[in-house]
């Protein structure tokens, strides 16, 4: 029987309307900046604050890139055995139990793991140590590089992330010319590539990583697992000093909800960043569940190659209707492209009627394309049959 499972929509419960924002004489808040927001860094000001997409339990969501199975049993048995004593004092002692399993899996040492709560807490830690730009990032990227840059005043140069036959592709061209021409502080690669699912060849981050040793090589594999052919470099910060990778329980581990990340890196670097990070950071319930999702790898092993089965089936559905494409992923999700922009439109607001939802690449600068996670097969087979419909009915007008 299939390990993946529909996550049952939750219904929103009714809520008051919000009240009208009002400045400090109570009166409504006019366009004018209030006085008080001048102490408020100008780039925090400048920043458009990320909110999710369609953060709606009351449908099948796809949007999020969230891994749609339930946790593993050992999971469930650490929380139900869960001691509430536990609760009410700060953890050091789980917290370095799971650093050095980490270490252990990764093929590290203890003193290469930082923890973090979330991966994207881990970016923002990484972020804050460096004493200045420029940052040197892929041309198609997830919005909150751009928005810890500017909160922390880096400026951004970008290499070309193209698309090519069949699927996206990194140019290391590109990437040489931009490490020689701009001397960045920190060079990103994303591995897989999100959100285009692309994979970079290892030689090319670690000949960038060897090639520029006054530029940090942030190598963000938040999707890392999925595919057999994405390899890991994290033990490669033992050899590379100017190597650091990034990793999260979100994705593989399909643990969204407990926000537990870490990053791989050099022990100096790594004794720097731990002295910038804040002090019991990492919560005992999360460090508790990361530790039984690793004792359950093998469960998520066979979770990972059934997410990849029915992304092949549903690629090849996609590729069968006419007009539209599925770009190779090894990650779990694909992007697909329609014949244009109207008809991506069309076709996401058409999935949602069906129950289901999915992101626009708009945001991404792909307006014609969609990018949809990986559900359980009976989910994907609802998404494509919206898909033909939709290409359908416009066909026929």
């Amino acid at each position: 029987m299939s390990v993946l499972h529909h996550r049952r929509p939750v219904n929103k419960a009714s809520s008051p309307s919000r009240p009208l924002a009002t400045d400090d004489s109570g009166a409504a808040a006019s366009s004018r900046q209030p006085t008080h927001l001048g102490v408020i860094r100008e780039e925090i000001r400048k920043i458009e604050r990320y909110d999710p997409p369609f953060a709606d339990r009351t449908v099948i969501n796809l949007s999020l890139n969230e891994h749609y199975a339930l946790p593993s049993s050992q999971i469930q048995d650490a929380l139900y055995n869960l001691d509430p004593m536990r609760l009410v004092t700060y953890d050091t002692e789980v917290a370095e139990q799971l650093r050095a399993r980490i270490a252990a899996r990764e093929g590290v040492s203890i003193e290469n793991v930082v923890l973090c709560p979330g991966s994207s807490s881990g970016l923002q830690l990484l972020f804050s140590c460096l004493a200045g730009g420029p940052l040197l990032v892929p041309s198609i990227c997830w919005s909150y590089y751009l928005n810890l840059a500017r909160l922390h005043g880096l400026p951004v140069t970008h290499y070309d992330v193209r698309r090519g036959d069949g699927e996206f592709q990194v140019e290391a061209e590109s990437v040489a010319g931009a490490l020689e021409r701009e001397r960045p502080a920190l060079l990103l690669f994303i591995q897989p590539h999100m959100p285009t699912g692309a994979l970079s060849p290892v030689e090319l981050v670690l000949g960038a990583a060897e090639g520029a040793r006054g530029t940090l090589v942030l190598v963000d594999e938040a999707y890392h697992g999925f595919s057999p052919a994405a390899a890991s470099v994290a033990a490669r910060v033992l050899t590379h000093p100017n190597l650091l990778v990034s990793k999260t329980f979100s994705k593989y581990f399909g643990l969204a909800g407990i926000r537990m990340g870490y990053l791989v890196a050099s022990a100096p670097i790594a004794e720097q960043l731990h002295k910038a990070a804040s002090p019991f950071s990492v919560p005992f319930v999360s460090s508790l569940v990361a530790l039984a999702a690793l004792d359950s790898e093998p469960h998520y092993r066979a979770l990972a190659a059934e997410v990849m089965a029915v992304k092949g089936a549903f690629a090849r559905r996609i590729d069968a209707i006419p007009g539209l494409r599925a770009y190779r992923s090894h990650a779990n999700f694909l992007l697909v492209e329609l014949p244009d922009a109207e008809a991506a439109a069309r076709a996401e607001a058409d999935i949602r009627a069906a129950g289901v939802a999915v992101r626009s690449a708009r945001s991404y600068g792909l307006p014609s394309f969609l990018r949809i996670s990986l559900g359980a097969a009976e989910t994907m087979e609802r998404v494509a049959t919206a898909l033909e419909r939709s290409e359908a009915r416009h066909a026929a007008r």
